[in-house]
């Protein structure tokens, strides 16, 4: 014989005590249905709006109209009782700041507010912009110096690394070249003469520089019919040092000279 689970409504036969799609055991007793959620709110929200309608209908418009007096009399009665409220509060509050006690702990803990705003705000602001100050100068600082090195006109000197050296045409006298300050403007200009040679003794005038990055561009050179002087022009490309050799046939003194910023100097070319 067949049965319905009462549960899934599943028809099976009645020598199994479970049912087979839903599990539910077997019971003669009716199910009880059991209301959803919405369900209960639904009868709930219907129940409640029958009785509004029997309260509401029961009583006149008289009534109605009283009730809603009452309510707005009752409203501006509890605004007036806030307000009241509110007034004494303050009241009482600017009366108790009145006193010392109270007076000095506001204002201690105003001046320790203040303290603090200014070590986490007003002071690394501060720090920040002295920075910027003091790097600010030292820029203006460099670029005067930049300026004022550029306003002055540069030298070279002629230094003492003196060189007599022994060749085959005959003596060659070498002698370092330094900027004082920097590689000068323009080309550099050297003059070599022998004040006291009686004949031609000037065989050759060069400059090399004196290490790999003293780079220079030659302008070229002359040397007098008589011997006695020479010209020696040339362009520093670097700030570096430079080596002048002339090469006389015998032994004799050489001063050089050149452009404006080279200080006449003696040398004496020795056999060696």
């Amino acid at each position: 014989m067949a049965r319905r689970c009462p549960d899934c409504g599943h028809v099976y036969e009645d020598v199994l005590v479970r049912c087979p799609e839903c599990k539910a055991p077997y019971s003669n007793t009716p199910r009880q249905i059991l209301l959803t959620p919405e369900e209960h709110r639904a009868i709930v929200a219907e129940l409640w709006g029958r009785l509004w309608t029997r309260l509401v209908g029961g009583l006149s418009v008289l009534t109605l109209i009283s009730l809603a007096i009452l309510a707005v009399q009752f409203l501006v009665l509890w605004k007036t009782a806030v307000q009241k409220l509110e007034s004494v509060i303050e009241n009482r509050v600017s009366d108790e700041f009145r006193q010392d006690t109270i007076r000095k702990t506001v204002e201690e803990v105003a001046g320790h507010e203040a303290t603090s705003i200014l070590e986490k705000e007003v002071a690394p602001a501060l720090e920040h912009v002295q920075s910027e100050a003091r790097s600010a100068t030292a820029e203006i600082e460099k670029l005067q110096a930049n300026v004022s090195e550029l306003a002055t006109p540069p030298t070279l000197s002629f230094e003492d690394k003196t060189d007599t050296a022994a060749i085959a045409e005959g003596l060659r006298l070498t002698v370092a070249i330094s900027p004082s300050k920097r590689s000068p403007i323009g080309p550099v200009v050297i003059n070599a003469t022998l004040p006291r040679a009686s004949a031609s003794m000037i065989v050759d005038v060069h400059v090399s520089g004196y290490g790999a990055d003293a780079a220079f561009l030659g302008l070229g050179r002359q040397i007098a019919e008589d011997g006695k002087t020479a010209v020696l022009r040339f362009q520093p490309q670097v700030a570096a040092e430079f080596w002048f050799h002339i090469t006389v046939s015998e032994p004799e003194t050489v001063v050089l000279s050149g452009s404006s910023y080279l200080r006449p100097k003696s040398f004496e070319v020795r056999r060696p």
